[in-house]
């Protein structure tokens, strides 16, 4: 859920920012309208961070070389997280 939100926020980021900014032209000019050419660079750009942030927040951590990845396991009734250890 946590990062659902992230990748959320991050998409809004662009779409905030241009909003602001039309805010702040219209205060300059007093129109009003806002654009229809954006949109789809705004889009565009969101979708790109979220992907960026997907791959940014998914990537695993490394390990150091010759070390191997044990999963989590249960020894004599207790669950022992997973972790890595070096194996020859």
């Amino acid at each position: 859920m946590k990062l659902l939100l992230i990748d959320l926020a991050i998409f809004l980021i662009p779409t905030l920012g241009f909003w602001l900014y039309v805010q702040v032209l219209k205060l300059q000019k007093g129109e009003g309208d806002l654009p229809l050419t954006p949109v789809l660079l705004l889009t565009i750009s969101g979708l790109a961070l979220v992907a960026l942030s997907l791959l940014a927040l998914g990537l695993p951590q490394a390990h150091a070389p010759g070390e191997v990845y044990e999963p989590a396991h249960m020894e004599d009734g207790k669950l022992v997280p997973g972790r890595t250890a070096r194996h020859e």
